[in-house]
């Protein structure tokens, strides 16, 4: 199984901050890619579609330097994490401290939105 992994950018200003890898489990990749396609389908413009798979990766990758940040709901998995990129997308993840990763577990449209 390949993983992505996103490490923080090589041109970015160094901070002891920014010390965990962001590993997207192909699930997760196949979500984002998933979504690109839906908003390209219903929009016809592919730069917005590319501007969704930014925005998602982006964010995904600022959680290196705060894997913490966001609330455990173990819902199933233990340490289990929800954040929200947009009102309307919501990412699931887990913080290993040992190996200091990011898994990226899944990306989704907000639950709470009807």
């Amino acid at each position: 199984m390949i993983w992505h992994m996103l490490m923080p950018k090589q041109n970015s200003k160094p901070d002891m901050t920014t010390k965990y890898a962001v590993i997207f489990e192909p699930e997760a990749d196949q979500d984002i890619q998933d979504q690109a396609d839906y908003i390209m389908e219903t929009s016809g413009l592919a730069g917005i579609a590319d501007r969704y798979i930014d925005r998602i990766y982006d964010f995904c990758r600022k959680l290196s330097a705060f894997p913490h940040r966001y609330k455990k709901i173990d819902i199933q998995y233990p340490d289990l994490r929800i954040a929200f990129p947009t009102p309307r997308d919501a990412v699931a993840y887990r913080v290993d401290k040992t190996l200091k990763a990011v898994y990226i577990v899944g990306v989704f449209k907000n639950p709470n939105l009807n």
